[in-house]
């Protein structure tokens, strides 16, 4: 009865997805930052508007997009959705189910693609979790080839949750080597009071400049446990398996191989930390590097 679909919209237009039925289902977006790129609507009520029966297992439902400029001209473009009929299973928590979720502790967004663990940008203090394996080979064009932006700013930085739940994100792709000395490269890029737990990177190549991490590049406090990242990294200054930069964080139950090259302040696990727990991590593979480097930090 729900689903969610990504709008790619380029411009400061407003963009209204309206079910051609007639129905209750108006979904509203207000795009006030041009070329901003893919936006994702939640589309509730298809059961209603678009119903199954015995013998259609298959069908189409068919939504119109209203784009609206800021001079006020509109132009309706036809949207069609392919919807496969299952018997209804009624989860005990209702974020199992794709596409559900309101970004709550106890019932936290769905990631099930590479574009929705991208998405994870738009909001920076929700709770995420993620649904499925999936392949982000995808990221080595995005971003004219640069690859996956990272989560979170120096200025916005990510405090949410994610829980990976062991399942795998294969193939995330970051050429960064000429970012600025602000800039931090990782699935996260600056984190800080948050609690990231059961993630499996495999195959992941991250090349960065400075705060370098598998999975985060800049972090304060929170809790980081049960994660798993195999990839080879780069980079010059705070370079680490797991987290480039870490002030007091919890770091627990981790771990790492892979390959991992760092001019300065480089390490297996995380390559610069102060007042961390660290406890129950191991690392495996190469470290290269001049200055201040270590098989863990």
């Amino acid at each position: 009865g729900n689903a969610l679909i990504t709008v790619k919209n380029l411009g400061s237009d407003t963009l209204t997805i309206t079910d051609v039925s007639g129905g209750s289902t108006t979904i509203n977006f207000d795009q006030t930052q041009p070329g901003f790129g893919h936006q994702t609507f939640y589309l509730t009520g298809l059961s209603t508007y678009c119903p199954c029966d015995e013998t259609v297992k298959e069908r189409v439902c068919n939504f119109t997009i209203t784009r609206t400029n800021k001079h006020g001209n509109s132009e309706s473009i036809p949207l069609s959705i392919n919807i496969s009929c299952v018997d209804e299973v009624i989860p005990t928590n209702p974020g199992d189910i794709v596409g559900l979720g309101d970004g709550s502790v106890t019932n936290p967004f769905v990631i099930n693609s590479c574009q929705e663990l991208q998405n994870m940008d738009q909001n920076l203090t929700a709770s995420y979790k993620l649904g499925a394996d999936i392949n982000c080979a995808e990221t080595l064009t995005w971003n004219s080839e640069t690859g996956f932006s990272p989560i979170g700013t120096s200025a916005s930085r990510f405090r949410g949750s994610f829980n990976g739940n062991n399942n795998t994100i294969n193939n995330l792709y970051f050429y960064r080597p000429s970012v600025g000395i602000n800039e931090a490269t990782g699935l996260f890029g600056f984190t800080i009071d948050a609690n990231i737990n059961n993630v499996i990177l495999t195959d992941a190549n991250i090349i960065g400049n400075r705060y370098v991490g598998g999975l985060i590049g800049d972090n304060i406090r929170g809790n980081i446990t049960n994660n798993q990242i195999n990839g080879n990294l780069t980079g010059d200054l705070y370079v680490g398996g797991l987290i480039g930069d870490d002030s007091n964080g919890i770091i627990t139950n981790n771990q790492i191989n892979g390959n991992i090259t760092g001019t300065y302040d480089s390490g297996g696990l995380v390559g610069r930390t102060y007042y961390a727990t660290i406890t129950n991590n191991y690392a495996t593979g190469t470290i290269n590097g001049t200055d201040n480097i270590g098989g863990l930090v």
